[in-house]
């Protein structure tokens, strides 16, 4: 059973969010944006009946460096687990499954890193536009020229068919390149824009 179009939503911006709030963490953020997730959708099935089924997992462990493709990996290890509670030790065994070469970096981030993030996503208001990008220019500091495609992109992504959601996003991150930002600051938007992408499509498995 597949999430609605608004609900694939929230939880995209929701993993968003985290994946930003995590960038400092570079190639292990995933984990982070992953915990995010699974804990909004949890708290989302407990208290609005959400309900969803994930396909079999994909094969693992990934060689992948999306980060995207990580975050959605590790959400299926964690079901595919048992798991029915997002603690730091469930989400990090299923992070290390995922990626076990990552796995002595995946376990330096501290318990209080992540249950900060994690309770953050929960409630940051991300549903509208100027939500959008008001959260990303607190961490991203996008100038004006740079911040019009990013609107334009996000107001493309609240009227898009649910086919035209990668595409908006795939373009908006080629974008990203020619954006006035240090490396750090690319690589930070970019990983998070691939979480979104690949988030909204976990959800609609």
């Amino acid at each position: 059973m597949a999430l609605a179009k608004d609900q694939k939503m929230a939880i995209a911006w929701a993993d968003y969010f985290a994946g930003l709030a995590s960038a400092g963490l570079g190639a292990i953020s995933f984990a982070i944006a992953a915990a995010g997730s699974m804990a909004y959708y949890q708290d989302k099935h407990a208290t609005e009946g959400w309900n969803i089924d994930f396909a079999v997992p994909d094969p693992i462990p990934s060689t992948s460096e999306d980060q995207g493709v990580l975050h959605n990996l590790t959400c299926k290890q964690f079901i595919a687990n048992g798991n029915t509670l997002v603690t730091y030790s469930n989400i990090i065994q299923s992070a290390s499954e995922v990626r076990p070469d990552l796995t002595s970096e995946l376990q330096s981030i501290t318990q209080s890193y992540f249950d900060e993030i994690v309770t953050a996503t929960q409630t940051q208001p991300m549903s509208t536009v100027q939500q959008q990008i008001d959260y990303t220019i607190s961490i991203i500091p996008l100038n004006s020229s740079n911040q019009e495609p990013f609107i334009e992109t996000l107001n493309n992504l609240q009227q898009a068919e649910e086919n035209q959601w990668v595409s908006c996003i795939d373009s908006l991150i080629i974008q990203v390149d020619s954006f006035a930002l240090t490396v750090i600051e690319k690589i930070g938007l970019i990983t998070s824009l691939q979480i979104l992408k690949h988030s909204y499509a976990l959800w609609g498995n």
